[in-house]
């Protein structure tokens, strides 16, 4: 077909205008499908935020319970393997259950 631009349609000018506001539409569809999935995760986030009770940073590993910076029983003692446990969770485990290599 002969547009009086040349041989192929990708030579007339209205074509090729009209060929790159179709991608431009699609790669606007893709962007706003985009922004609506990260609006939609950031919303999911914020409510677990709301939702979950925050959690200490440092917490014993038995009990659960955030480790004391100073004093307390729930001191973090590191084992002699390298784990963490505060103290009232050794010695109340030591007492019971003998736990070979233990010190604090």
């Amino acid at each position: 077909m002969m547009y009086g631009w040349g041989e192929d349609s990708l030579s007339c000018p209205s074509y090729a205008l009209h060929k790159a506001e179709g991608e431009l539409e699609l790669m606007k569809q893709a962007l706003q499908c985009a922004i609506f999935e990260s609006e939609r995760r950031e919303r999911t986030i914020k409510g677990l935020l709301n939702v979950m009770p925050p959690r200490p940073v440092y917490e014993c590993p038995i009990c659960f319970d955030g480790y004391e910076t100073e004093g307390g029983e729930q001191v973090p003692r590191v084992l002699k393997c390298g784990h963490t446990a505060c103290e009232l969770c050794i010695v109340e485990r030591h007492a019971w259950y003998w736990m070979p290599g233990i010190s604090l």
